[in-house]
């Protein structure tokens, strides 16, 4: 008597196993390529229109003025060193004006909030700047409105590294800097030389008169007074003598702070480009330094 039972199957054997393994790794590669492969197909379209579509936005120096003025309405991409930046003291709004170009940038009061620190006009001041936006002629001029910092990019070169600053002790109540300057003694109300100046990193908006702050954190400061000094001795720049004083105004081509006190804030606190060194006569003892 034959059962119906179908046969029970023989186990694999190590080479039908091993067949049998080989076999489905290879439909799982299979299926992770046609994966890939699609993949691709689809992106592949996308990334090149993206960058079809950046590069077909045209750009511009600056001073290319004839080009910008026949693109009213576009959206284009222009670059130059932003050198004449202010702020409108009626409106808010801030300004960034370029040598030689009847280009400028706007960013209004409304959209300062999106900018860190002290706003465009000062971020961007004497810096190689990149921006893109709709292009408009006002009033015979072209302009772009900043609204987002993500219209704007600076394309200064970056800075050499930094030699390591410090302030060295060299007595009591006393420090000298790398450049030979010498931090000596307390002023009238009892601060040293160091705390004198840093009076000068912060604004004091009630102080009567003009009141210069520099730009930057103490070690900022100290350097750029270093740096004055060396402009100063470099340019042959004669002191005003006052009695056991004397008296230093170095301009140094560049920002170096803003006015502040009542007097700053009456003009919108305007940069300041120039340091003003006031020694014991004779020495290298800095009495006060601030931006002028």
């Amino acid at each position: 008597m034959t059962s119906d039972l179908p046969a029970t199957q023989e186990p694999y054997t190590e080479f039908e196993y091993l067949l049998f393994a080989s076999e489905t790794l290879d439909r799982i590669d299979s299926m992770r390529w046609l994966f890939l492969s699609l993949l691709l197909a689809f992106s592949l379209p996308v990334a090149g229109a993206a960058k079809d579509q950046a590069a077909a936005i045209p750009r511009f120096h600056v001073s290319e003025s004839a080009k910008l003025l026949s693109r009213d309405g576009e959206t284009v991409t222009i670059y130059g060193k932003a050198d004449k930046t202010r702020v409108s003291s009626s409106s808010g709004h801030h300004f960034l004006n370029f040598t030689g170009s009847d280009f400028s940038v706007i960013c209004r009061a409304e959209h300062l909030s999106a900018f860190t620190g002290e706003g465009p006009a000062r971020i961007y001041d004497q810096k190689l700047i990149e921006i893109r936006g709709p292009l408009r002629i006002y009033k015979g001029k072209p302009q772009i409105s900043l609204e987002s910092p993500t219209q704007i990019r600076d394309l200064s070169p970056a800075k050499p590294e930094e030699k390591p600053f410090k302030l060295r002790p060299a007595g009591h109540d006393t420090w000298t800097s790398p450049g030979g300057l010498v931090f000596k003694g307390r002023d009238p109300r009892g601060l040293t030389r160091l705390e004198h100046i840093m009076r000068h990193a912060k604004d004091i908006p009630d102080r009567q008169g003009s009141h210069g702050v520099f730009d930057g954190d103490a070690k900022t400061i100290f350097m750029l007074l270093d740096e004055a000094w060396a402009v100063a001795r470099r340019r042959g720049i004669r002191p005003k003598v006052e009695s056991d004083r004397v008296a230093y105004t170095i301009p140094m081509g560049r920002r170096v702070g803003y006015l502040g006190g009542e007097a700053g804030a009456r003009e919108n606190h305007p940069p300041l480009r120039s340091v003003f060194m006031v020694f014991h006569r004779g020495t290298r003892e800095v009495i006060t330094a601030f931006p002028h």
